[in-house]
């Protein structure tokens, strides 16, 4: 429940992600790879928490989520960055079960 409410929340205040960022969540999720076998693949990355300290130190806490078209299966991923430099690495929360089906399906056609 908790998850699902941050993402809404975090997905109404959309923020332009640094190029920096991207790169490393395409890199951790395979883009370029997955894009190619399934062109439907997609994801998005959500500034969850952002806390700036008095010392000019900026914490910023990210989800991914991806998905493939439509299906409402999805992946959701998290990470940290301090100054925009990643200090807490890429961790997968929960997969779907149909995630990989679908994957698979797609990647078959």
């Amino acid at each position: 429940m908790l998850l699902v409410s941050t993402l809404a929340k975090a997905s109404v205040e959309p923020r332009s992600v640094s190029p920096l960022i991207d790169s490393y969540v395409k890199i951790q999720l395979d883009f370029d790879n997955l894009k190619k076998a399934c062109g439907e693949y997609d994801y998005q990355i959500h500034e969850v928490k952002n806390q700036k300290f008095s010392n000019g130190v900026t914490v910023i806490d990210w989800m991914v989520v991806d998905r493939i078209g439509t299906k409402v299966d999805q992946r959701f991923f998290t990470f940290q960055t301090t100054n925009i430099e990643v200090t807490s690495m890429f961790q997968s929360l929960s997969k779907s079960n149909d995630w990989q089906e679908n994957y698979a399906q797609c990647k078959s056609t």
